[in-house]
């Protein structure tokens, strides 16, 4: 048996028949908002926006299990572009940026430094930022396409008390 989806077509084996003809979690209230990596401009952190999203779908998931319909949570990618892994900065400590970078490194950041309180780090245990706290410039502190590299942006891109989650 095949199904048709747009262009391309899914095999599904025989023994399938107890699973649905399609499953979409968005259409369950299970999805979060999803931002455009390339809006305002060009930004190649679809890695950072693939590790936050997921863990925005999961505290969702999470909190409708248990009933809590509070208001959705919408993480901050830029923060994850602002802050390197580690207190000392340098090409080796990021993350990732605008030019790339890996899917378990978002989730190394959140868990060793924004999770954990690490003596001499004064932004360790602070958590991730909320959107409303550090939005989405589609820059990096590497970044030199379109606004990204005038003085002021750049002073938003580090990873200070003033630039974090509040």
């Amino acid at each position: 048996r095949e199904m048709r989806k747009k262009d391309y077509v899914i095999s599904v084996p025989q023994s399938s028949n107890a699973l649905p003809e399609s499953y979409n979690p968005c259409e369950l209230g299970l999805c979060t908002t999803s931002l455009n990596q390339h809006i305002p401009q060009y930004c190649g952190s679809c890695w950072a926006h693939a590790a936050v999203s997921s863990l925005s779908d999961r505290i969702l998931k999470l909190r409708t299990v248990n009933n809590d319909l509070g208001p959705e949570i919408v993480l901050s990618v830029q923060h994850i572009l602002n802050c390197p892994l580690i207190e000392q900065e340098d090409e080796n400590s990021q993350a990732g940026s605008c030019y790339g970078g890996d899917i378990a490194s978002p989730y190394e950041l959140i868990k060793y430094r924004f999770s954990m309180t690490v003596e001499g780090d004064s932004l360790s245990g602070k958590g991730l930022a909320y959107y409303t706290e550090a939005p989405y410039l589609a820059c990096s502190s590497d970044s030199e396409q379109g606004f990204c590299s005038n003085n002021k942006v750049q002073e938003l891109l580090t990873c200070t008390p003033k630039n974090v989650a509040r």
